[in-house]
């Protein structure tokens, strides 16, 4: 039986998944109820899946990354009305699939692009963070920069696109750029 208060929202839930690149982990986004999003770890390998920290806010899936060993999780998040002293919006280093913040960077907007983690721990484009500090996984890691030409997780990952009609579903994976198939 339907709902019949037209104002009561039924959608499912939104999953966003952002793998890592040398082990089978693959961090879960969910957005929904409405103002919350849910991280979790699902463990391919294991066939096992990690509920993780609730956000009231919003995270950027297309803004965050895993590591290549699926240990950490950097996310842009912003969460309106936040009451710590990097205000509203930032990005920040956690482990997943926990969202307490081990470094993290005010950005003071929303306009980002957002980092990602590369194999030469020797690039650094972050600076220090605002708060904490990234002794914990420094020297494992670089964090740099994504690029303006599309983000990370659509060009690095699994990418799949352009339902037109409920009946006619197409997809595209890509990987690093490359069509693997259409």
């Amino acid at each position: 039986m339907q709902h019949q208060d037209p104002t009561f929202d039924v959608r499912p839930p939104r999953l966003f998944g952002i793998p890592a690149a040398h082990v089978d982990i693959v961090a879960m986004i969910r957005r929904g109820p409405t103002d919350w999003c849910q991280v979790g770890q699902w463990n391919i390998a294991e066939r096992s899946y990690q509920s993780g920290s609730w956000f009231k806010g919003r995270l950027f899936p297309q803004r965050c990354d895993l590591s290549p060993d699926g240990r950490w999780l950097c996310y842009m998040a912003y969460q309106g009305g936040a009451s710590w002293e990097l205000g509203a919006s930032y990005i920040a280093i956690s482990r997943c699939p926990w969202l307490t913040a081990l470094a993290a960077w005010g950005l003071g907007s929303t306009y980002s692009r957002g980092f990602h983690f590369v194999n030469d721990p020797t690039q650094f484009e972050m600076g220090e963070p605002d708060v904490g500090d990234l002794r914990a996984c420094r020297g494992k890691f670089g964090i740099v920069i994504n690029q303006p030409m599309q983000f990370a997780v659509e060009r690095m990952c699994f990418m799949m696109d352009a339902v037109r009609e409920p009946h006619e579903v197409r997809t595209r994976v890509t990987v690093n750029g490359e069509v693997l198939a259409s």
